[in-house]
């Protein structure tokens, strides 16, 4: 499998291991498109540079780059039958190559700006999809075989050919995913799909359409137009994890707005629960018997907080409490029974919550000078570690909030901490991109990983214990999980599979499962003694 990523690189996996292979270093811009060549051992790429180039799949190794284009390359593709690649460019033009010789072919331009290109499987046709219209056409001769526009105040925004080749799919901004017939553009069905389609595919045999959109993906009969199943993912970066005590479920919840509870054996989601509204973050919790799931969240801006708690059984909402004084707010953290709600913010107020009421515990400014980013209960619930600019870690007592302790862990902002089970050590990582490993009485650092040569590019986001406290798992900007031995202070394996920084990382109650969310809205959950997917 390959990606086109912003940072310039191709990055290909083996499938199904999801295990990382090669970074290639494509363009100086980002990737805007790649196509794999029928017979799978060379693979073509665009960039917003507006350069093309061919790459052998096996090596990572350039074949040949075609002449620069002044305009963005908006999509490539390859001729199932014959030696060509199809590039379209931003400025409207279409080029054709012969990639064994690098001659261009043919060279047009359509009378509107092109975002999308296909090819047929014969090679006979050319599908450009522009925003008010198709238009299919033969790729050697230019010559337009037929053309279609999008409805009314619609606008196209996906295409794809058929396996056999004698269907069109096209989805639109409106929600309409159509089907027209190749040969001649006649509409064979139109699918109301309520949201917008971003893309389609054909499955292998062609008897069914995904269509992917909103925060859902769907999959319909080609034959009926029927729905046949619908998947749903988080539309934002996933923010909070917990499993439940029998680890077979796992609620996560995202700025989406969206708390969604998973099977954790086959990853089909259970339950879904909405607030109405984007950009609501916070902690979720499981109650001991793992029968209520509880959420907290406040919006970015701290005017508005709540605790909401749901029956897991029915997702019967049981009851909706405001929180007082949320406004100097921005992170929280559940006790480890969930009775309680610390909540902390760039201001450095520390404040307790009774989950049950909502109430207001106690109150404390703690920081006046440096901006407060992280705060985190001990196993216990005794104690509440708070952190954030100037690398000085604070622990307090839980109950009424007097200092403990208070020690420098680092000379940059410190982004993430977590308490070890038995409340002896704490993982705490930031903006320098390392992992320090403290007594949890400040009075000396155990270990740190080594600096990295662009720390700016890897802050460390997210850092938690295995429960029996011999593993330490983190994860931060690169997009990569780590996971290290506690005692002896080296690198276990790295775990890689998602698309943007890594949000949080969480092990299950009993250590089997490891889970990981990111910015790219996707959930992750790992064999956590193997560290397999």
């Amino acid at each position: 499998m390959a990606a086109a990523c912003d940072d310039g690189c191709i990055r290909i996996w083996d499938w199904p291991s999801g295990r990382l292979s090669r970074v290639t270093k494509a363009h100086e811009g980002f990737v805007s498109c790649i196509a794999f060549a029928p017979d799978g051992k060379s693979l073509a790429s665009g960039g917003e540079g507006g350069d093309v180039k061919l790459w052998d799949f096996e090596t990572g190794k350039e074949i040949r780059a075609f002449p620069r284009f002044r305009d963005g390359v908006i999509g490539v593709a390859f001729c199932p039958v014959g030696p060509t690649l199809a590039a379209a460019f931003s400025d409207r033009t279409v080029c054709l190559w012969n990639i064994t010789t690098g001659d261009e072919q043919r060279r047009f331009t359509p009378k509107t700006r092109t975002h999308g290109i296909a090819v047929g499987p014969d090679g006979k046709k050319l599908a450009l999809l522009a925003e008010t219209h198709i238009q299919v056409q033969e790729p050697q001769t230019g010559k337009e075989i037929w053309r279609t526009r999008a409805g009314a105040g619609d606008s196209f925004r996906s295409i794809v050919f058929s396996p056999d080749g004698k269907t069109i799919a096209s989805g639109s901004e409106l929600g309409e995913l159509g089907l027209w017939e190749a040969d001649s553009g006649r509409e064979i069905r139109r699918i109301a799909v309520r949201h917008s389609v971003d893309a389609v595919a054909f499955s292998p045999d062609g008897a069914r359409i995904a269509s992917g959109g909103d925060i859902r993906a769907r999959l319909w009969d080609v034959a009926t137009g029927k729905e046949i199943f619908t998947y749903t993912t988080h539309d934002g970066a996933v923010s909070s994890f917990a499993f439940s005590p029998d680890e077979k479920r796992l609620a996560s919840t995202s700025d989406d707005g969206f708390l969604r509870l998973w099977d954790v054996a086959t990853g089909k989601e259970l339950q879904e629960f909405a607030l109405g509204r984007r950009r609501l973050t916070g902690p979720v919790a499981f109650t001991h018997d793992g029968r209520v799931l509880t959420w907290a969240t406040s919006t970015w801006d701290g005017k508005e907080g709540a605790v909401q708690s749901w029956e897991v059984g029915s997702g019967k909402l049981i009851h909706r409490i405001a929180l007082e004084a949320t406004r100097e707010t921005s992170r929280m953290a559940f006790s480890p029974d969930a009775t309680t709600i610390a909540g902390v913010g760039e201001e450095g107020v520390l404040v307790l919550w009774d989950t049950a009421s909502g109430k207001v515990l106690r109150r404390k400014t703690i920081g006046r000078d440096t901006k407060v980013y992280v705060v985190e209960f001990s196993r216990d619930g005794e104690r509440v570690a708070t952190s954030g600019d100037g690398g000085v870690v604070e622990i307090w007592d839980a109950r009424t909030l007097q200092p403990l302790r208070r020690f420098t862990a680092s000379h940059d902002t410190i982004l993430s901490l977590s308490f070890s089970p038995d409340g002896r050590v704490i993982g705490i990582g930031g903006a320098d991109a390392v992992l320090r490993l403290w007594t949890a009485d400040g009075a000396k650092e155990l270990w740190h990983t080594p600096a990295r040569p662009n720390p700016d590019d890897c802050y460390i986001r997210t850092v938690a214990f295995s429960a029996d406290g011999r593993k330490t798992a983190w994860g931060g900007d690169d997009q990569t999980v780590r996971v290290w031995d506690v005692r002896e202070g080296r690198e276990l394996r790295q775990l890689h599979g998602h698309q943007d920084g890594i949000t949080t990382v969480v092990f299950s109650p009993r250590s089997r499962y490891l889970a990981s969310g990111s910015g790219d809205g996707t959930i992750l959950i790992w064999d956590a003694a193997q560290a397999s997917k």
